[in-house]
């Protein structure tokens, strides 16, 4: 069958079809029965009907396509109700390659005006929409690529600045030891040639007193004339050789002296590329802490790396993250984690240790009083530095049941917690150190009282052994490091004079039993020296010396609260002293930073938790299990060192 000629019109090709009923209407012949057909094939101003198996008198009749019309229902898949229309063939044809199929090219004769649109519409979102979920597949899938791009540079960046950090610090360690055997050797060779000089002088005045002997002999006393000759010959030739010998020195000291200058050049180069690497280290442990925020409860996780620990965050923790977030001004993320606490139905009868990072429910169902006074620490640090008191009825209630436990005991020490019996240093310590910023804040009596309380017990408990300075608690005198540190971070260097208690003395105490020099194995396969402290006496332990980091950070830090101290009493070689020491445990410390492990972590420097996993801290637990774990408690500790800044009073910065 020929192809009837007839009106070109474009179509739009849909990727589905659609069924349409149609009946054939001849000018004499009337109306004829239902038939079905389907189109792929739409446009403006009439659709392609498709059909096939049709008897010969509909061929016949579209075979003078001129006298048909044709009635259509269509049958749009997404509307309930068929849309009518009338319509002429225009054109008529067999499709070639397929046996008995035939399409018809129709043009709307009547339809309604919003039908046609409906079917229009339904066209274009077969045609377009595919093509824009392509392209948003598309896009998505770059942009995809790119954030793994990205996140792969980022990650490599970060862990390229954790590498050179190491390197730099290796460097300066060794230049460091190197000027100092330099300086060693030239005091060396300085007291010897004083020696040698001394000498000098010696035989010079005994060649003067031998000369003069001389003169006193007469002339024909040949042999003792021959004699002191020969003795005067001899102190010359002594003298000689001693002068040598001082020449030999001044040449071997103006060599070391050369070797001094170049070694003493390049550690100053060390020194400007290592401040710069160690400021922007921190700055990044400090966006390891802010990426680990769980955007729903606020908490951050305590560990990274240690599976068991995976999804647990410790109220300690959380309360040291509140204050560095307000410290650098970053009160969102403060505000969260305090909204999470406020939202406690525990609030007032003391927090849990921990809880579950993603569900927000209890993970340690201990109350201790040490993480409540940090967590109302944090809350006081917060509202000082936002002028923002809203979170103060938070503080305020752990106040009340810390003071309700306070008043039952008689000497009004804080035990462990409300359902413990023993007592510790370290929680007295934070108690003194909460009740005292609560009484400058509120002006309330009685926080006052509550902390000169705490400070009665700690003198009577804590203080009063000279031998072991600082007790571990009441009736237990175990060395724990970081009492030692948060004395002098709680109580204040002056404060501790008038308890009579000799600041300088306990950080040495502390320096002299708790110091150790480990190797530290880091995650790339490298090792590395480092000076640090112990959680305890180390020689006590059999595991041998392990630093703890978040420790060692605390010593940093009261290291550079002596500084100014006496700064404040101008002392400037106490002050030069103490502020030195700060900033060598600070870069021995940053030998320890490792990568972070995880996705989230994106490479960005943190901490350890010690140099050593999975041992005994001499305190009743142990550290984290693996040597990539990063802890949130040193990292945050170790950023308030850098940047000087003491969380146990208000306007903590150096």
């Amino acid at each position: 069958m020929k192809t009837k000629s007839g009106e070109k019109r474009g179509y739009l090709r849909l990727n589905s079809v659609f069924p349409v009923k149609y009946q054939l209407i001849k000018a004499q012949a009337g109306e004829g029965a239902w038939h079905q057909g389907f189109t792929g094939n739409v446009s403006d101003g009439g659709i392609c009907l498709e059909f096939s198996d049709v008897d010969k008198e509909i061929l016949a009749l579209l075979d003078s396509p001129q006298e048909v019309r044709l009635n259509l229902k269509i049958n749009i898949p997404v509307f309930s109700r068929s849309v009518c229309a009338c319509a002429k063939v225009s054109w008529f044809k067999q499709e070639q390659d397929k046996f008995g199929h035939y399409a018809v090219g129709l043009r709307y004769d009547h339809i309604a005006e919003k039908d046609r649109q409906k079917i229009m519409r339904f066209a274009y979102s077969k045609v377009i929409l595919p093509r824009l979920a392509l392209g948003v597949i598309v896009i998505l899938s770059l942009t995809a690529g790119i954030i793994l791009y990205n996140n792969f540079r980022l990650s490599s960046d970060n862990k390229k600045l954790v590498k050179d950090m190491v390197n730099v610090l290796k460097d300066s360690s060794e230049s460091k030891a190197e000027l100092e055997n330099i300086q060693k050797e030239k005091a060396q060779l300085d007291a010897k040639l004083r020696e040698s000089e001394s000498k000098i002088k010696a035989f010079d005045s005994q060649l003067k007193n031998k000369e003069e002997e001389f003169k006193m002999i007469e002339e024909d006393n040949t042999e003792m004339l021959s004699e002191k000759e020969f003795e005067i010959h001899k102190l010359k030739l002594r003298i000689i050789e001693q002068a040598k010998e001082n020449t030999g020195i001044l040449e071997k000291i103006g060599d070391l002296g050369k070797k001094e200058e170049t070694v003493s050049s390049k550690l100053n180069e060390i020194r400007d590329k290592k401040n710069i690497l160690e400021k922007a280290s921190f700055e990044r442990m400090y966006q390891w802490v802010k990426l680990h925020q769980n955007p729903r409860t606020g908490l951050i996780i305590s560990f990274e790396g240690d599976g068991g620990l995976s999804d647990q965050a410790f109220t300690y923790d959380q309360a040291l993250s509140v204050i560095a977030f307000s410290y650098f001004k970053d009160y969102e993320p403060a505000k969260k984690i305090l909204d999470f606490y406020l939202s406690r139905p525990e609030q007032k009868s003391g927090f849990y240790n921990g809880y579950y990072v993603s569900t927000g429910e209890a993970c340690e169902f201990t109350v201790h009083s040490g993480p409540n006074l940090w967590l109302g620490i944090a809350v006081l640090q917060y509202a000082r530095l936002t002028q923002d008191s809203s979170y103060l009825p938070l503080a305020k209630n752990i106040a009340r049941w810390i003071i309700k436990m306070q008043n039952e005991d008689s000497g009004k020490g804080l035990r462990g917690g409300p359902n413990t019996l023993w007592y510790s240093t370290e929680h007295n310590l934070d108690g003194f150190a909460f009740f005292n910023m609560l009484y400058k804040i509120t002006q309330d009596d009685s926080y006052r009282d509550s902390g000169l309380n705490i400070l009665s017990w700690l003198k009577t408990n804590a203080y009063d052994n000279l031998d072991i300075p600082i007790k571990r608690g009441k009736g237990d005198a175990t060395i724990a490091t970081d009492t030692y540190a948060w004395s002098i971070a709680s109580l204040g260097p002056q404060r501790l004079i008038d308890l009579g208690m000799d600041p300088e003395a306990i950080m040495q105490f502390a320096q002299d039993n708790c110091g150790v020099e480990v190797e530290f194995q880091r995650p790339d396969n490298g090792s590395v020296l480092v000076k640090g402290f112990d959680f305890a006496r180390a020689r006590h332990i059999a595991r041998g010396g392990v630093i703890s980091a978040e420790w060692t950070a605390q010593m940093a830090l009261s290291y550079k609260l002596l500084s100014r101290y006496f700064a404040a009493k101008d002392d400037i070689e106490k002050e030069l002293i103490y502020k030195n020491k700060a900033e060598e445990y600070l870069e021995e410390l940053s030998k320890m930073i490792i990568s972070s492990p995880s996705r989230t972590g994106q490479g960005q420097g943190c901490l350890p938790y010690a140099s050593s996993d999975f041992v005994d801290t001499g305190h009743g637990w142990t550290t984290p299990k693996g040597e990539n774990t990063g802890s949130l408690s040193a990292t945050i500790y170790a950023i308030l060192a850098y940047y000087g800044f003491n969380p146990l009073e208000l306007d903590g910065r150096l």
